[in-house]
């Protein structure tokens, strides 16, 4: 989960964050910049050929992975749901 700093891996093409499009108006937040931690894989690829996600996701370089992960923990705070007295994992990856 973003909140024990695990990388999100996204299969819906035409997912983009809470609000879409419309984030960032007079109404509603600013959006978050998710495709710089989340990793998006195409729909269609991932319905004809499974294993070419798993694949994919060990041909990513470390370097590749360690920038996702710096972008996650510095956006973390801003993406995780907050619910009054609710016990977040945020100290596992302290």
């Amino acid at each position: 989960t973003i909140a024990a700093g695990c990388i999100p891996v996204v299969i819906c093409d035409k997912l983009q964050g809470p609000f879409g499009s419309r984030a960032g108006s007079h109404l509603l937040p600013v959006p978050y910049p998710y495709e710089s931690f989340w990793i998006k894989y195409p729909t269609a690829d991932f319905v004809n050929r499974p294993a070419g996600l798993l694949e994919f996701l060990r041909a990513m370089s470390a370097a590749e992975i360690a920038h996702r992960q710096e972008a996650l923990a510095a956006n973390r705070e801003q993406v995780l749901l907050q619910i009054s007295g609710s016990r977040r994992a945020l100290g596992f990856s302290r």
